[in-house]
């Protein structure tokens, strides 16, 4: 089988791969049209985590959508990662997925139930997102605090050298947001019970 590019490394790997993720990774490299994907997806009753990770990196190949390989229309694209969406386990969602194509048409601020739900299931999509996307999270005062947390926790409050970690981020938070006295109170909440964890 010639793989492309983007999925090399299954080369030398396809053997150990489940029956199911194996069926779907021949099944990326020898078919093209969204409507036999949302075809074949249909015919599992839930997906697995490789077979998962094999759509991602076969549809997108680390982009936010098709454009690289496939160059699906938006509408079917979509609906396809609904579908696949609806057959995983709660872990395994593809929230950030969902979000990144719907930015192409909508500001990050409307799809926030969905970055978040990202954010709660893998806190370093944070680092994944475009700097518009943070700007339109930020300015809006729906999305604005629960962001800040988000981000906070992302950038300072995950290391283990918390301390000079906080020390070496500290201008970036003064700076963003010198004039809030909501978001400092938040910044110096989170501060403080990291600070009472490292005490214990």
């Amino acid at each position: 089988m010639n793989f492309p590019y983007h999925l090399n490394q299954y080369e030398s790997k396809i053997n150990s791969l489940s029956k199911q993720a194996k069926s779907i990774l021949e099944f990326c490299v020898s078919h093209r049209e969204c409507e036999k994907f949302h075809e074949r997806i249909n015919e599992e009753e839930n997906l697995e985590k490789d077979t998962i990770q094999i759509l991602r990196e076969a549809i997108l190949a680390g982009y936010y959508n098709s454009i690289y390989t496939y160059s699906w229309k938006y509408e079917e694209e979509l609906k396809l990662w609904e579908l696949i969406n609806s057959k995983c386990r709660e872990e395994d969602k593809v929230y950030f997925v969902l979000a990144n194509i719907q930015s192409l048409k909508k500001p990050a601020d409307e799809l926030k139930d969905l970055y978040f739900k990202a954010f709660d299931q893998y806190l370093d999509y944070v680092f994944s997102l475009e700097d518009k996307s943070k700007e339109q999270l930020y300015n809006n005062p729906n999305t604005r605090y629960e962001f800040l947390k988000y981000e906070f926790r992302a950038r300072i409050t995950q290391w283990d050298d918390f301390e000079d970690n906080w020390n070496e981020g500290k201008s970036y938070w003064q700076k963003k947001f010198a004039n809030d006295e909501k978001a400092n109170q938040i910044i110096n909440e989170l501060l403080n019970e990291r600070r009472e964890q490292n005490n214990k």
